[in-house]
């Protein structure tokens, strides 16, 4: 088929399907019709809502305009009652406190002071408060004194001179009601006094000379009361301390027994306890210790004051700041005087005591707790009581320094000490109990460790003395060494570092040590120790030899012997031993060195350095 008869044949389909169309169209004529008129039916109801909800968006917008007018007139008639009410509570507060009531003043002119009563008082307090602080109105003329407040002011000053005047006399009453006999005041003062605390604060802003003269009466009543107080007790408990001390409790003095190494007052006990335990300790009960007759150390009966003192001055300090209302930094100037005559009763009392004492242990001690309370008080925010601990250190450190000098001055002077004896002295065993004690207890200032030194001193001197009276010098050195050994092994054992110029001791020890081999070597191996090359020819070195050669072992032994027979400590013996052999080998071979090289011939009949140095492990 070509193009053509295609093109005709899908034309004649063409006017096929539009004549079927055209007949259906017609067909559909009526239901087309019957739609046009829906339609337009839809379109007169949609112009119908449309104009209703133009009209409804527009009634809905003259709604917002109207609630956004009594938004307005809202928030205009919130601030109006606001400011209103604000109005309406400062004329009821200034109405409030410009009035005096009937019951105010009846209340306070006539009711006796108790709880109730300070009710009255804050009220009228407030007043007072609001008559200064909100007294003149500010106006366009300047600050004017309101009319109704000059008004009622002359009768609210005359109510408070009322009010002061019977506060007063109730707190000065209350405040001597502390001196009664037998009163327990710190009770009365916190259970009593603590409760008108508002009272004092009423008076100091409304009565200030009401409130300085009941300063000054707290001070003179409660001064006196712990005056009274601490001089019962401390004249009770002084009378308990006991002396296990004597004048004779020194390192050495005239007509000693030389077999007593025991020295009372250098016996430390269980006496430490004290400090590790400071605050855990109860202060001596004066009454039950006295019917039970017992004793007890300085430092115990020093304790227990003190212990009572801290907390008595923490109370008052707490006390007087809470009930008078101050701040810390007030206390001093107004109530700083309450203790001063207590502390100086107690000053006066450890005064009395010091001179008959020679307790050095319990007089190191006090001054211990002296410190550790000073650090407790501080801590606990107290700094009144500095100017005491300060007294006490002041008139404790003398006599300490005596008690020392005396021991000083004893050993100085102690030509009387002889010995023929290398063992350790009598004298060595009781210095270290005392250096002991002064490590243990002693404070840690320069003072004492300036006052140490010179014990050092003291010590060496008096041992060099002491073996002066050993006639061979050797021996002396001997006695040193064995007096060194037995002060710094008796400090080992205890595990006590030594400080200061006592660790220095060890340094001598040595020194002695040394002095001692050199001696030692040089009187049984002089040949070797003094050899000089240039001063022996081949023969005088051959003979030498020879003799050195047929007794060398058996000087070896010698030594052995004597520095076991001479040395107390088995330690101090190896030690020294050892040092020995380690010197004479050191010689020997410098020795041998030089005859090899100077004079080789001679080297077969030299003892060799190992030989020497076998012997001397075996």
């Amino acid at each position: 088929m070509d193009v053509r008869e295609y093109s005709e044949k899908v034309k004649a389909q063409l006017l096929e399907v539009e004549g079927e169309s055209i007949i259906n169209i017609v067909a559909c004529q009526e239901e087309i019709a019957e739609l046009y008129a829906e339609l337009s039916t839809s379109n007169q109801i949609l112009y119908s809502l449309e104009s209703m909800l133009t009209k409804f968006q527009k009634d809905l917008g003259n709604i917002s305009t109207e609630i956004k007018s009594l938004q307005e007139q809202s928030q205009c008639m919130s601030v109006s009652l606001k400011n209103r009410k604000s109005l309406d509570n400062q004329l009821n507060t200034y109405l409030g406190q410009i009035s005096l009531s009937p019951t105010l003043i009846d209340n306070i002119c006539n009711k006796e002071v108790d709880e109730e009563f300070i009710n009255y008082i804050n009220e009228l307090r407030e007043k007072l408060t609001f008559f200064k602080n909100e007294g003149k109105i500010n106006t366009e003329h300047g600050e004017v004194v309101a009319l109704s407040m000059q008004e009622i002011f002359p009768e609210l000053r005359r109510l408070n001179t009322k009010a002061a005047s019977k506060i007063r006399i109730f707190i000065l009453n209350l405040i001597q009601s502390l001196n009664k006999p037998k009163a327990n005041f710190q009770v009365l003062q916190e259970t009593k006094l603590i409760k008108y605390k508002n009272l004092l604060l009423y008076l100091r802003e409304n009565s200030p000379e009401s409130f300085i003269e009941i300063c000054m009466n707290y001070n003179d009543i409660l001064s006196g009361l712990y005056l009274n107080h601490f001089k019962v007790y401390s004249s009770s408990i002084k009378k308990m301390i006991k002396e296990d001390s004597s004048k004779y409790d020194l390192i050495c003095f005239e007509h000693m027994d030389m077999k007593s190494t025991y020295v009372p007052g250098f016996d430390m006990k269980n006496r430490l306890a004290l400090l590790e335990n400071l605050e855990n300790i109860d202060p001596i009960v004066s009454h039950v210790a006295k019917k039970e007759n017992k004793k007890y150390y300085i430092e115990e009966v020093f304790h227990s004051i003190l212990r009572i003192l801290s907390d008595t001055c923490t109370f008052n300090f707490l006390f007087v700041m809470d009930f008078f209302n101050i701040r810390p930094d007030q206390y001093q100037p107004v109530f700083g005087e309450i203790f001063t005559k207590t502390y100086q009763l107690v000053i006066d009392t450890l005064a009395s005591i010091l001179p008959g004492t020679h307790d050095l242990v319990g007089l190191f001690l006090v001054l211990r707790v002296n410190s550790a309370f000073q650090a407790l008080v501080e801590k606990r925010g107290l700094f009144i009581m500095n100017a005491f601990f300060e007294k006490v250190r002041i008139i404790v450190w003398p006599r300490l320094q005596s008690l020392l000098d005396n021991v000083l001055r004893e050993m100085d002077l102690s030509k009387y000490l002889k010995t023929n004896d290398v063992s350790v002295h009598v004298a060595t065993k009781r210095f270290t109990q005392l250096v002991m004690v002064l490590h243990k207890t002693s404070p840690t200032d320069d003072m004492c460790r300036q006052r140490f030194s010179l014990f050092k001193k003291a010590f060496i001197n008096l041992l060099e003395r002491t073996s002066n009276s050993i006639n061979d010098n050797k021996n002396q050195m001997v006695f040193m060494v064995n007096n060194l050994d037995y002060f710094l092994d008796e400090f080992q054992k205890a595990n006590i570092t030594l400080f200061g110029e006592f660790a220095l001791m060890e340094n001598d020890f040595h020194s002695f040590v040394e002095y001692f081999i050199e001696n030692q070597l040089n009187e049984i191996f002089r040949e070797i120790m003094m050899f000089k090359i240039e001063d022996n020819d081949a023969k005088s070195i051959e003979t030498l030899l020879h003799d050195f050669n047929s007794n060398w072992k058996r000087r070896l032994e010698i030594i052995e012997t004597i520095e076991k027979d001479l040395f107390v400590s088995e330690n101090t013996q190896k030690d020294v031993l050892k040092r020995t052999n380690t010197k004479l080998l050191m010689k020997y071979s410098d020795f041998v060195d030089q005859v090899k090289k100077q004079h080789p011939q001679l080297s077969k009949i030299v003892v060799s350095v190992h030989s020497l140095m076998a012997e001397i492990q075996r």
